[in-house]
């Protein structure tokens, strides 16, 4: 979480949030003097890279320190403040995931449990790591939440990561809700970037925001951060999409413009 006097930043993961805090870091790197005046307390830093402890949705999730905090644990000083965060591709994002490998060091779930359903693994083709996360990742994320609506991860981390209660959310999600229901009960309001577009929209953010044009121009020509190197071939089949799209579907009725050129938005 990125904090400063003028708006908060949710780092999202795999999205293009660590180029955000590198430029925002650098945008407000504080001249000798004020950094001699905030090491003495004289003055607040103009802005504060915040870690934490991870947000549990329940007693099992796992207690970790992370960059990676949630709306829910904004401190209540900061809640009157914008809010920015990042948005992507729900498939791109999956294909990074895959790509990225984490998951074959960090298994959402047992070994045991993997190979019962996947004996390969972890040599996983992308149809067979989706299958992998729509079924071990929920149970990971959700613990002994009781569900009435069968979504996917995605769907999940975003409620988790947008929600003012996201146990409560969910717990209340039914059939034919989708994350637009009761909107402004369950979500404050978030201005989202696209991964896409991230230079342009994060500086036009700023500049609306108040910062100096001639100041923020350089995030425009910066490169982008730890990218995953693409597929020589495109892995993804129109079933897969298809798939994808229904289990989060929820996802892809909030940001339709991710929709896949010749499908229709599913019903919630």
């Amino acid at each position: 979480m990125f904090i400063t006097d003028r708006f908060v930043m949710l780092n999202y993961p795999k999205t293009g949030s660590t180029f955000a805090r590198r430029v925002l870091g650098e945008l407000h790197g504080s001249g000798r003097v004020r950094a001699q005046l905030v090491r003495l307390g004289l003055v607040a830093p103009p802005m504060e890279d915040m870690f934490g402890p991870r947000y549990r949705m329940h007693s099992a999730d796992p207690e970790k320190t992370t960059q990676h905090l949630v709306f829910a644990q904004i401190p209540e000083k900061h809640r009157h403040k914008p809010v920015l965060s990042i948005v992507r591709d729900p498939l791109s994002s999956i294909l990074s995931a895959y790509e990225y490998r984490d998951w074959e060091r960090y298994p959402p779930g047992s070994l045991n449990d993997l190979r019962a359903d996947h004996p390969s693994f972890p040599d996983l083709g992308l149809p067979e790591f989706v299958r992998m996360s729509q079924k071990f990742m929920p149970r990971e994320l959700l613990g002994d939440i009781p569900m009435q609506v069968d979504i996917g991860p995605g769907t999940i981390q975003f409620i988790r990561f947008y929600a003012r209660s996201p146990r409560a959310y969910l717990e209340a999600l039914r059939p034919g809700m989708d994350l637009a229901t009761d909107h402004e009960k369950h979500f404050a309001p978030v201005r989202f970037l696209h991964t896409e577009r991230l230079n342009q929209e994060l500086h036009d953010a700023l500049v609306q925001l108040g910062y100096d044009r001639e100041k923020v121009a350089f995030i425009l020509q910066r490169a982008p951060m730890n990218t995953t190197r693409k597929s020589a071939k495109d892995p993804w089949t129109p079933e897969l999409i298809a798939h994808v799209v229904e289990k989060e579907r929820l996802l892809f009725r909030y940001f339709p413009e991710y929709m896949p050129a010749g499908m229709s938005i599913p019903p919630a």
